[in-house]
């Protein structure tokens, strides 16, 4: 069988910017994802455009059950060259007015569904001495936010499982990574919580594109830190929130411009 890039919350954002480059290096795909017809149509554009072979399924990893299919799936698609753990949602408001059902579904999509994919998909990796793990996190995961504080703890999760991952895994020929998206123009922000979202509250400057940041998190894959936040002026303000004294007037301005990670 012919090593195979599977991704989660392949049919829009930065899912489908990876599946959209990946198929451009000639990488058979399987997509997984909420929305079929989303899927089916991404997936026929990309295999008539790049000659590449595309499937996909329908699978809502926040229950139980959607976890447990797309596991056998990765089991049944090894050997996996790259596994993408991209598909996610954000909550916003205070922890406690937000619903339990959502906290739940957001543990299951962002934490336990990535979890459990990495688990299923890195054995035949490990033993085919090659393979990849991109967990999609953000900057959120670094400097936890009011208003976000399930999206954070389960992004900050994903940083720690992939620091530890990439200890265990040294010398094994598998690169595990934990790409810290910042602003991305995506469609995350077009929801309920969002609806009173201010575009504007932060310069053009600080947004990125899905593809830009698929660009940046390829080329970093297996150089430097496991932890990777693409676009310089993001990185800047990692180092600025960790520097003492820095961090507390950073929030405090951006708190008042309404900008919100």
């Amino acid at each position: 069988m012919t090593p195979r890039v599977l991704i989660t919350g392949g049919s829009s954002g930065i899912g489908s910017a990876f599946a959209a480059r990946l198929a451009r290096d000639g990488h058979d795909l399987l997509l997984l994802a909420r929305r079929g017809d989303r899927l089916q149509a991404l997936a026929n554009d990309l295999a008539t455009e790049h000659g590449v072979r595309v499937e996909f399924q329908v699978v809502d990893l926040s229950v139980e059950e959607g976890i447990a299919a797309a596991e056998q799936l990765v089991r049944d698609s090894s050997p996996l060259q790259m596994l993408i753990n991209n598909a996610g949602f954000g909550t916003r408001g205070h922890f406690v007015d937000v619903a339990a059902h959502k906290l739940l579904a957001q543990t299951r999509l962002q934490v336990l569904a990535p979890m459990r994919l990495a688990h299923a998909a890195l054995g035949p990796m490990i033993h085919r001495g090659q393979g990849a793990v991109i967990n999609v996190s953000s900057l959120s995961s670094f400097f936890p936010a009011r208003h976000y504080a399930s999206y954070s703890a389960t992004k900050a999760y994903l940083n720690a499982l992939t620091l530890a991952l990439h200890e265990e895994l040294a010398g094994s020929g598998v690169q595990v990574q934990a790409v810290c998206a910042g602003l991305t123009r995506t469609e995350f922000l077009d929801s309920a919580e969002f609806s009173d979202f201010n575009f504007n509250s932060a310069p053009s400057w600080t947004w990125m594109t899905p593809e830009q940041v698929v660009e940046q998190s390829l080329a970093a894959l297996g150089h430097g830190s496991p932890l990777f936040v693409p676009g310089l002026h993001n990185r800047a303000l990692v180092r600025a929130m960790h520097t003492p004294g820095l961090r507390w007037l950073l929030a405090q301005a951006v708190q008042r411009a309404g900008i919100e990670y």
